[in-house]
């Protein structure tokens, strides 16, 4: 299952950022990995493990003035440059991939519209709105008696087997949407249709009142 959502993930990265780092896969592809050397992570660490991209972080009763003679032992001999290199801003695009697989019992989906980056005053809103989506997992139960309107639907009509609802940031954008299994693969029009329609209903009933309401209830 987990190795199923990370392929998932990939395609969706893949074809929301097309064109950009971020549609590239964090692992590689197999004859990348197969290729590195030691050369190669020896130039990595040279060039990105610098003092001005790094922190150290120290807590409890510690004297400060050891902790940076320890720090000036052990680091102070790290380059100062910042080597950072200028990257393009990611363009997200609608798009779509499917990829079919009549031997898997069940269909796995993710879908998603542009999110907000980490750093945008948006962040937080789209984090309550993760939570008000909610997530569901067929053996917890639950049914009508669940918080998430969504939920209760998925419940009642047997629409899938799980679902969670995902905000992911980066720097400057980010993926906020859902990801599903669903072994019912003759009712993923109903699914879908369902997912949608209460995406809107958030988008355009969820008033602040709402939020703040929720947030306290938490």
């Amino acid at each position: 299952m987990t190795q199923t959502q990370e392929v998932v993930f990939d395609h969706l990265n893949g074809t929301a950022f097309q064109g950009n780092s971020l549609s590239q896969t964090i692992l590689g592809p197999v004859e990348n990995i197969k290729s590195i050397k030691q050369e190669h992570l020896k130039a990595f660490i040279k060039e990105h493990y610098t003092a001005p991209r790094m922190v150290l972080a120290a807590a409890g009763g510690i004297d400060h003035a050891e902790l940076v003679k320890l720090a000036e032992q052990a680091f102070g001999g790290l380059s100062s440059a910042d080597n950072k290199k200028p990257v393009p801003t990611p363009r997200f695009v609608g798009s779509e991939v499917r990829l079919r697989n009549d031997e898997s019992a069940s269909a796995h989906i993710a879908f998603s519209v542009e999110g907000p980056s980490w750093i945008s005053p948006d962040y937080f809103p789209m984090m309550v709105t993760q939570f008000v989506l909610g997530s569901w997992d067929r053996s917890l139960g639950g049914g009508r008696n669940l918080a998430s309107k969504l939920a209760q639907s998925v419940a009642q009509y047997n629409l899938c087997s799980s679902y969670t609802t995902f905000n992911t940031c980066y720097q400057d954008t980010g993926l906020f949407g859902f990801y599903i299994v669903s072994d019912e693969k003759s009712r993923l029009s109903d699914l879908m249709f369902q997912f949608q329609n209460d995406w809107v209903r958030v988008c355009v009933n969820v008033t602040e009142v709402c939020f703040i309401f929720f947030c306290r209830s938490k």
